[in-house]
């Protein structure tokens, strides 16, 4: 059997408009004793521009990225997402994105700090997705990164 997952991204040069792309389990059907099966290939696309500097505006230390995704399974109808964080100085983030055409997830929101170090940088995050489970009604999320 022999599988693949390709993808990259590009770097228009035009104001932080970025565009990407992935192809997963690009390959041959599965054979298992008797039964074979194709493997879940999807087509994935994706595009992110910084919104200030698309609108060539200086906002003095703060950034509002948006993204957009598109899934194209072949075993399951499309799917789409979209997103937006603003930051504050590289230290204050707020986020929030939509699922949109997913079985269990919807809304999803966030925020988070960056508090630079001498070694390194400390982020704590927190993130609240609702969710149409049986089992939970939203999953809240906490993280804590520490680099060097």
């Amino acid at each position: 059997m022999f599988a693949l997952d390709f993808g990259t991204s590009y770097d228009t040069g035009f104001r932080g408009l970025i565009l990407a792309f992935a192809f997963r389990n690009f390959g041959q059907e599965v054979k298992y004793e008797r039964e074979s099966y194709d493997l879940p290939l999807s087509i994935q696309f994706g595009v992110s521009a910084e919104l200030f500097r698309v609108l060539n505006m200086e906002m003095n230390g703060q950034k509002v990225l948006i993204t957009g995704d598109y899934v194209h399974p072949r075993d399951w109808s499309e799917r789409a997402q979209v997103g937006m964080e603003y930051a504050f100085r590289d230290l204050f983030f707020v986020r929030a994105g939509y699922k949109f055409n997913h079985s269990s997830e919807g809304l999803c929101a966030g925020m988070g700090v960056k508090v630079p170090l001498g070694f390194g940088d400390v982020r704590i995050d927190y993130a609240y997705k609702h969710t149409s489970d049986t089992l939970f009604d939203a999953v809240h999320v906490y993280s804590l990164n520490i680099s060097f």
